[in-house]
């Protein structure tokens, strides 16, 4: 939905960027609207940037806790290791959850950005406070 509006508002400067350069207007405000254009596009930017690193860390955490794991299976008991290969799943569906969204990111720009930015803020959420919890 924010891409959408972000893409809605640059087309709205273009169009009145190229009525303010046609009519041959004060070329001050053609500044100015290509001024808020690119503004509005580093946003979008810094804040794809910031969500990627975002999940890199969070797949950081996520193999490290599977190294751990794997660690600990190696001298596990039978019950002890059902229970560690169950955390292991969960936690390599995480991790694959993870890797679609960072995929995603550049994919999801049509499909609009703020639903999938709070999506994925959610589900990085989510998976916090349950590494927090069964880890």
């Amino acid at each position: 939905m924010r891409y959408f509006r972000v893409t809605s508002l640059l087309a709205l400067l273009a169009l009145m960027s190229f009525t303010f350069t046609s009519c041959d207007n004060d070329s001050r405000a053609e500044n100015k609207m290509e001024q808020a254009a690119d503004n509005v596009s580093d946003a979008w930017e810094a804040e794809s940037r910031e969500i990627n690193d975002e999940l890199k860390e969070m797949r950081a955490n996520i193999d490290a806790r599977l190294d751990e794991i794997d660690r600990d299976l190696e001298n596990a008991s039978d019950e002890a290791r059902v229970e560690l290969e169950k955390s292991k799943a969960k936690l390599k569906q995480w991790g694959d959850d993870i890797d679609n969204r960072m995929h995603r990111i550049g994919n999801d720009i049509e499909d609009g950005w703020a639903d999938f930015k709070s999506s994925t803020e959610k589900r990085m959420e989510q998976i916090e406070r349950d590494l927090e919890k069964d880890f």
